[in-house]
């Protein structure tokens, strides 16, 4: 089975306003931590349990999001960038996440399955390398 590395599959499928915000508040905090990425915050605030006040009621009250995959960085994400944490700010961003994270499984299953690196699967698709060279 394909991992997931679910602090950058949230990171990248944040719109960019709502990356934007997220890093700018998260910065005001903890200006030592300027220069880091999204997925790093991200990855900081689950495992120090952060807005631990917002999400277990959330997942309390709504338990069968709280089994979702990445559910947990995502609430992260979205209070993080601003938003209250309601179902449907959840959702907003969750489909963006379990979209993006199709995508890279696949992406990673034919790479695997071809013999092929992840520069040329994307090539494949019709997409730029990652480093975005072309």
């Amino acid at each position: 089975m394909i991992e997931t590395n679910w602090y950058t599959v949230v990171a990248d499928a944040m719109p960019a306003e709502q990356q934007r915000t997220f890093m700018e508040r998260f910065f005001i905090a903890n200006p030592h931590w300027r220069g880091a990425q999204a997925a790093d915050i991200l990855e900081a605030l689950d495992e120090r349990d952060s807005n631990l006040d917002q999400v277990e009621p959330f997942f309390e009250r709504f338990p069968e999001i709280a089994v979702l995959e990445g559910a947990t960085v995502v609430a992260r994400a979205v209070i993080g960038g601003g938003h209250d944490l309601t179902p449907e700010t959840f959702a907003a961003l969750h489909v963006r996440v379990t979209h993006l994270a199709a995508l890279r499984r696949g992406q990673a299953q034919i790479a695997a399955g071809q013999g092929l690196s992840p520069d040329e699967v994307r090539e494949r698709l019709g997409r730029p390398p990652k480093d975005g060279s072309s």
